[in-house]
């Protein structure tokens, strides 16, 4: 995987997210850490 490849359906831990500036990480299934903007995350749910 390269350091720009979309990631779609994951799930995973969240790592640290900024609500003020609308982005943070997740802990991936596989350990890794996966960046996270605000506009993919699901306003109802809180996921997508």
């Amino acid at each position: 995987m390269t350091d720009t490849q979309k990631i779609e359906n994951v799930e995973g831990t969240i790592k640290w997210f900024d609500a003020r500036k609308g982005f943070g990480f997740i802990i991936g299934p596989q350990g890794q850490d996966i960046f996270v903007h605000f506009t993919v995350i699901d306003q109802e749910t809180g996921f997508r």
